[in-house]
């Protein structure tokens, strides 16, 4: 009976830590109303996406990492939802972005909270599936 506790609760644990499978093409308009294809491998907790602009990783372990961009991020998975936190200075001014991806009917969608220098916007992004 211990020994099935046990197991049982290592099972649980795993699954909570379990990433979303994002592996995929998708159709993504960009910032400037461009539509850029993007591929994305799911490896575990480990993302790969690839579009005209290269190849970009994103390990979803809750660890700090600075970012191309020079900006501090952290990545991690929350049930159905990979999420990206990003936060440094863009021209002497502070910025944090969340970011919160899940798969929606074979779909991306990336609710995004973004506060630059005090002001706060919302956006939500969804690349279509190919």
């Amino acid at each position: 009976m211990k020994k099935l506790l046990v197991l049982l609760s290592v099972v649980f644990g795993m699954s909570a830590f379990a990433c979303p499978d994002f592996t995929g093409k998708y159709m993504c308009e960009t910032e400037d109303g461009q539509l850029d294809e993007t591929t994305i491998v799911t490896n575990g907790n480990v993302y790969t996406m690839t579009d005209n602009e290269g190849t970009q990783t994103v390990v979803a372990d809750g660890q700090e990492r600075r970012g191309d961009e020079g900006m501090m991020e952290k990545a991690f998975c929350d049930g159905d939802a990979m999420v990206l936190v990003a936060k440094g200075d863009f021209d002497g001014n502070s910025f944090s972005a969340t970011s919160r991806t899940r798969k929606i009917n074979g779909n991306l969608v990336s609710e995004v909270k973004i506060n630059f220098n005090g002001y706060e916007e919302n956006q939500t992004q969804v690349c279509t599936a190919l």
